[in-house]
Order: structure tokens, then sequence, then C-alpha cells
């Protein structure tokens, strides 16, 4: 949703912001200039070193529901 649009329909900017996931202060910026691009976030999908062994891990938790997982 748009910044100008939400501060239109009474949020605050630090609400918007988290909302958004976004600092206040960037919100503060889009709103004092509105005709600035927009720019997407880039979301990074970090891979864990667990990947490999997700199925088993998985296959050992419903085995047995005392594991702890620690």
């Amino acid at each position: 949703m748009d910044i100008v649009m939400l501060h239109r329909k009474g949020l605050s900017q630090q609400r918007i912001a988290k909302n958004l996931g976004i600092n206040r202060n960037t919100v503060k910026k889009y709103l004092e200039n509105p005709e600035l691009p927009g720019e997407q976030r880039k979301i990074r999908k970090w891979k864990s070193i667990l990947d490999p062994y997700r199925d088993n891990i998985k296959a050992w938790l419903e085995e047995d529901v005392s594991y702890t997982a620690t």
C-alpha cells in the first residue's frame, strides 16, 4: 500500500512504518516528497546449514514426540 494513502487514512508515521516494516524516517521522507520513486525492498532468503537435514529432523520429531530438539 502507498505511504501517502495510509497517511491520508489517518495513520501516524510511526504506525505506517511499523505496518510496512520500514524506518519512520523513510516514511517522513516520502511524505515530504511524494514524487520520489518507490524502491522495492530486496528480500533475501538465507539458506540454513540444516536445510539438507530438514527432512530427517522432521521425521525424527514425528517419530518420537518426546524429542526436545535441543
